[in-house]
């Protein structure tokens, strides 16, 4: 018995005295301070902003990491919620939380996970979670935030809206959003410049090149192939830049040590479609490794976007989750995040109906969107994103055949608070589509559903992207 503890003594001790692990991203989807998630202070803590429905934290390794359990502690009156756990980009098995902790158990491959994903739904309360313990072996891995240090960015360009391009997506960790140059041409000569709230000294760059957020963007628009990197105003380094998916290490000669960089784009690819320049995600090296740069972009456009719909419709339409009104073989959500991000699920037939009528499909769309311009009482937002489709058939000899895709996807989409309609206006928009391919939409209504609607807050969504009667998640 006592050499039992004295070996898990000396495991729990070898853990805690190893060098960290430092994550390549660490990313809510909406809110702050996830890192707050890794300080062992179980009075801090991780809460998404708005609504919490399908809010979460992605936590996302350099490289694929063993990992035998993780032990997820939730806040004191954090409420009850079920927690969703996507490995790997899989989901997982989901368990109902009411207070104190969660365990999962991975049983992927060899229990190498390169990412985590901790998905909210059905809260009641204020959901908030304390701490993320990744475990080996019992012992508690010591994972850390990405190292990074603060800075500023700038771009001589920016393809507007700034909102869906600005530079500040370069250094926010997801490689699905990117900073997209505004000047004529393939972007040659434009620039950002990154200004360092201390000095750097620099051994490489790692670069996410050309639009990353699918492989159809990623062919449609341009990419860099040559850039050049100034720093503190000095002679320009000339770099190499290879034209495909995925992240890639830049070495430098020799090291340079500056607080202000400048990336130029020297010669590019051109897209099969549009002539804007891309460049996703970027990364400094020092000689202890990976360094992200922190930006206050994103809370200062999540904060100006608050000011910009403050008293309009759309405050009470942001940061909430919206479901189907009419959700049977077909059902969707919608959220519009105030940090400029959506998603939208959909999803036609479930494991009986496949069996039945011989196929399912689902979607999401994701992306960034802004605020658009409509006539009252509709409000409007324009999306530029992806959508991943996939489809299930099933066939009693072949079994269950699955495909996917992700193409481009966008556009703009009006939504109307029907509160804000007259009822005349309301029942003639209804009967255009009960006749129309949106008839599914509002099969289940009654004859006359003004009064219900108005009540539960319904939203009309309509747009080529989108199309559906929808009531508040909760």
């Amino acid at each position: 018995m006592i050499a039992h503890v004295v070996a898990s003594l000396s495991i729990c001790l070898l853990a805690a005295g190893s060098e960290p692990v430092y994550l390549q991203a660490l990313i809510p989807t909406s809110g702050s301070n996830a890192e707050a998630l890794l300080d062992h202070d179980a009075a801090s803590g991780w809460k998404p902003a708005g609504d919490p429905e399908d809010e979460g934290v992605l936590f996302r390794f350099e490289q694929p990491t063993r990992i035998d359990s993780i032990l997820v502690r939730t806040c004191p009156g954090s409420g009850s919620f079920t927690l969703a756990p996507y490995l790997n980009g899989r989901e997982w098995s989901a368990r109902r939380i009411d207070g104190g902790r969660f365990s999962i158990e991975p049983a992927v491959r060899n229990r190498m996970l390169r990412s985590v994903f901790l998905r909210i739904r059905a809260a009641r309360g204020n959901p908030c979670l304390a701490e993320v313990d990744f475990l080996r072996q019992k012992a508690n891995v010591p994972i850390s935030p990405p190292r990074s240090v603060a800075g500023r960015v700038k771009a001589s360009s920016t393809l507007s809206p700034a909102d869906a391009y600005h530079p500040g997506y370069l250094f926010d960790g997801r490689t699905d959003f990117g900073w997209v140059e505004g000047a004529k041409g393939l972007g040659l000569g434009e620039s950002v410049t990154l200004e360092l709230s201390r000095p750097v000294e620099l051994h490489a760059l790692e670069l996410w090149n050309g639009y990353q957020r699918s492989q159809d963007h990623f062919a449609k628009n341009a990419r860099a192939t040559a850039i050049s990197l100034a720093a503190d105003g000095g002679a320009e380094i000339a770099i190499q830049v290879d034209d495909r998916m995925g992240p890639q290490k830049l070495a430098l000669a020799k090291p340079v040590r500056a607080k202000t960089l400048r990336l130029t784009i020297r010669k590019a690819a051109a897209g099969t479609r549009y002539a804007d320049l891309v460049l996703s995600e970027l990364r400094l090296y020092d000689a202890r490794g990976p360094l992200a740069v922190r930006t206050p972009d994103l809370a200062e456009r999540t904060e100006a976007l608050a000011r910009q719909i403050a008293g309009k419709p759309l405050a009470s339409i942001a940061d909430r989750q919206w479901v189907s009104r009419c959700s049977g073989q077909r059902s969707a959500q919608l959220k519009l995040r105030t940090n400029h991000s959506f998603v939208w699920y959909e999803s036609e037939g479930d494991d009986k109906t496949m069996q039945d009528a011989g196929q399912s499909r689902s979607e999401v769309f994701d992306g960034a969107w802004v605020v658009g311009r409509a006539r009252k009482p509709a409000s409007a937002v324009k999306l530029y994103g992806r959508r991943h489709s996939s489809s299930a058939r099933w066939d009693p000899y072949a079994g269950k055949e699955e495909r996917s895709a992700v193409r481009i996807g966008g556009g703009q989409v009006s939504l109307t608070r029907v509160a804000d309609m007259q009822p005349a206006a309301f029942a003639e928009l209804l009967a255009r589509w009960r006749k129309g391919p949106a008839a599914d939409r509002v099969a289940c209504l009654k004859a006359e559903p003004y009064a219900e609607l108005v009540e539960r807050g319904a939203l009309l969504v309509e747009g080529r992207a989108m199309c559906d009667l929808m009531v508040p998640g909760h």
